[in-house]
């Protein structure tokens, strides 16, 4: 919690995720690793809990942190060692050897910097993404060829709804997205009690862009799927 305050407040941790990669040292191939999505900021250590694990002797059960708190935005990035005995370090072209890091100070770490924990011999290379969502609305959108024009193009499908989930919680899940309106499958109106389904019918193309990339957020605490409604099996 405390590299995460380090974040800027206006950023939405919806929009805030870590892309990560490695290499050893002489080897010239970077190994992309799965990102870490929705977080301000990022944990490095041997701990389970670590979104970056390095299972390394010489590392820490929490070693590092990276946070998404760079002073331009250029997809880097910040990172503050946690008063570790072995360090952290980070290598950098235009120095003859890795520096090491003063503990609990935030360095700005630069593109094509990589950052090495103990002495692991891994080094890795992060960027921090500020637009999740847009970039994933983005890529939605290049993928449909044809704009929707009938009102069944125009729909998504809600499922994995909890029991407890009203309208009013499904319009927050769609709150970037303007004149959506939405509509849960109740069972019985008198009831309101429904069995997880969910429809929202947008405005345009964009709009449908937009809600599908709310996939897999979560509502009243449970992961939510949204697809489109004329996709369904």
């Amino acid at each position: 919690r405390w590299a995460e305050d380090r974040a800027p407040r206006a950023l939405d941790a919806r929009d805030a995720a870590f892309d990560a990669a490695w290499r050893r040292e002489g080897d010239a191939k970077l190994q992309r690793l799965a990102p870490c999505e929705e977080v301000k900021a990022m944990l490095v250590g041997r701990h389970g809990g670590c979104g970056l694990q390095v299972d390394h002797a010489s590392c820490s059960r929490f070693h590092a942190a990276f946070v998404n708190a760079a002073p331009a935005d250029d997809d880097t990035c910040v990172v503050v060692d946690l008063g570790t005995q072995h360090g952290t370090f980070v290598h950098r072209k235009t120095l003859r050897k890795p520096f090491r890091l003063e503990p609990f100070v935030f360095y700005h770490v630069e593109k094509r910097d990589e950052v090495q924990f103990g002495a692991s011999s891994k080094r890795f290379r992060i960027i921090a993404d500020r637009r999740r969502q847009q970039r994933k609305a983005e890529r939605l959108s290049s993928k449909m060829a044809a704009a929707p024009e009938d009102e069944a193009a125009r729909t998504v499908r809600i499922t994995s709804l909890a029991y407890e989930a009203d309208e009013s919680d499904v319009r927050h899940l769609f709150r970037h997205v303007e004149g959506i309106k939405v509509r849960i499958q109740y069972e019985s109106e008198a009831s309101k009690r429904h069995r997880g389904v969910a429809y929202a019918l947008c405005p345009d193309r964009r709009a449908v862009t937009q809600a599908l990339a709310c996939d897999l957020e979560e509502v009243q605490g449970r992961r939510v799927r949204v697809k489109r409604a004329d996709a369904e099996d």
